[in-house]
């Protein structure tokens, strides 16, 4: 499976590389890593001090903030209008409140329900054979799907892979290299 590393700040450049990636994808050329290389300019959770980075750090990221960059771009392109941007960052603003006001407004689930939706069904696709099953008739979990393609791509290659290991937040199949397909050893 190719693998493109991208500049994750740069909007224009992940349009591109995700293109081409949905452009093999659509010719049957297969899955394609994407690895967007970006900054998270918070901590790890609410309340986290960031001692791991300096202030140069921060700021040399924030410099190179990839909304600013989009909207200089366009703006000096002559691509979009200010009132435009405007106008979309307003709306992205309002969809935030709205969800944060119906969240606040509805009870919090059951406790039964806290994992739904976080852990692929223990269903498993091992035996799934590629251009065997109609895309349309099943629907699989994020994780699910790169579980699949992963397993395929190893059958066709006779290779192992062990990637994104230790994301903050990841799933464990992202966090974990635990792969294992017959006769291969990870």
């Amino acid at each position: 499976m190719p693998g493109i590393v991208v500049d994750g700040q740069d909007v224009f450049a992940v349009y591109e590389a995700a293109g081409e990636a949905f452009r093999r994808a659509r010719d049957g050329e297969g899955p394609t890593l994407l690895e967007c290389q970006t900054y998270r300019y918070f901590g790890h959770f609410e309340g986290d001090e960031i001692k791991y980075r300096t202030r140069d750090e921060e700021a040399h990221y924030r410099e190179r903030d990839c909304l600013e960059h989009f909207r200089s771009v366009v703006l000096d392109g002559e691509l979009l209008e200010a009132e435009e941007l405007d106008a979309i960052d307003r709306e992205a603003e309002a969809a935030i409140v709205d969800a944060v006001a119906f969240a606040e407004s509805n009870p919090l689930p059951h406790p039964t329900e806290c994992l739904e939706g976080v852990y692929v069904p223990t269903r498993h696709t091992h035996d799934t054979q590629p251009g065997k099953l109609n895309v349309a008739e099943r629907e699989l979990t994020y994780r699910g799907a790169i579980n699949e393609a992963l397993r395929q791509e190893m059958r066709r290659t006779n290779r192992c892979s062990s990637w994104a290991k230790g994301i903050a937040g990841a799933p464990r199949a992202l966090t974990t290299p635990r792969w294992w397909m017959p006769g291969v050893a990870c």
